[in-house]
């Protein structure tokens, strides 16, 4: 009984196959006959997309982004330009009303100090309602107001610092900072002479010469009891990082591989393992690059083939 199942599966999926090839030879004949009598359905295949720099339809911007590397369809792009008028320029003359109404340079007058910018829009039905609302010469902020915020303000207790920063905007609890500026001996300075003491073994700068050309790190702190014992544990002269890591290292540069690109990355700290680029360079054509030209386009008429 069991042969004779497994030899009825076995007939059904032979000639499931066989109807299944038969299938396929059927729909390709017919698809290639329908072709052959509507050559029309060639050209409706859908073709891939063909990309380019933005760069080609900066013309139709009135303020185009020239530092943004985008990358467009092409295609897309030759259906929007070909459905706009001659010489039409994004935004549009409509657009550009509306937005010039809603700019918020149109309100630097209720300002003491302007800090309109050029890209900042503002609803102009609430401003303005706002505006009305006002006493005539109002100007924001008000004198009440500033006099609520100047003890409020960081500025205030610049000279209990050594070294201020600048705090523009920002604010503190008066109450909290007038009491903490009482308790404090006269000329009092903030970091005192015993907070440097503390702090200047434990600056990451005390290490600068175990670094080949280090940058300064001023506001880095370090456990100077573990530093001190890793550098007292290294030979004399020695530096991190050392000629074997840069021996090591320097097998993994990029700079071999440049030929490949057509823009490529000159300076940049990359690294690569040689044990793959090497094999891929070796299997492309001499003259190849990426990214191809045949893939992405660097045009500058946006009509060039």
């Amino acid at each position: 009984m069991i042969q004779l199942t497994a030899f009825i599966k076995a007939f059904f999926l032979r000639a499931l196959s066989t109807v299944k090839k038969w299938w396929n030879s059927l729909w390709n004949w017919r698809k290639n006959r329908l072709e052959e009598t509507d050559p029309s359905i060639e050209t409706k295949r859908v073709k891939p997309f063909t990309l380019i720099h933005s760069d080609a339809y900066n013309s139709l911007f009135l303020s185009p982004d020239t530092e943004t590397k985008l990358m467009v369809h092409r295609e897309i792009w030759e259906q929007i330009t070909s459905s706009l008028p001659q010489d039409y320029v994004l935004p549009g003359p409509p657009l550009n009303e509306m937005v010039r109404s809603m700019s918020s340079k149109g309100y630097d007058s209720l300002f003491s100090a302007s800090a309109a910018h050029a890209d900042l829009l503002v609803d102009n039905k609430v401003w303005n309602a706002i505006k009305q609302s006002l006493p005539s010469e109002y100007i924001l902020p008000n004198s009440s107001s500033l006099l609520v915020f100047k003890p409020m303000s960081g500025e205030t207790y610049h000279h209990l610092f050594s070294s201020p920063l600048e705090t523009k905007g920002v604010f503190v609890d008066s109450q909290i900072w007038g009491k903490i500026a009482l308790s404090l001996p006269a000329n009092y300075k903030m970091p005192n002479q015993e907070i440097y003491d503390i702090l200047k073994p434990m600056n990451s700068d005390a290490y600068h010469h175990i670094f080949p050309g280090s940058y300064k790190t001023p506001y880095i702190f370090v456990d100077n009891k573990i530093w001190e014992k890793i550098v007292a544990s290294f030979p004399p002269g020695y530096e991190i990082p050392n000629s074997f890591i840069f021996i090591h290292l320097k097998k993994y540069k990029s700079d071999p591989y440049h030929s490949i690109f057509i823009k490529p990355d000159v300076g940049a700290a990359t690294f690569m393992d040689d044990r793959i680029w090497g094999p891929l360079k070796a299997s492309l054509p001499d003259d190849y690059r990426i990214p191809r030209p045949d893939s992405i386009l660097n045009a500058s008429c946006p009509n060039k083939e």
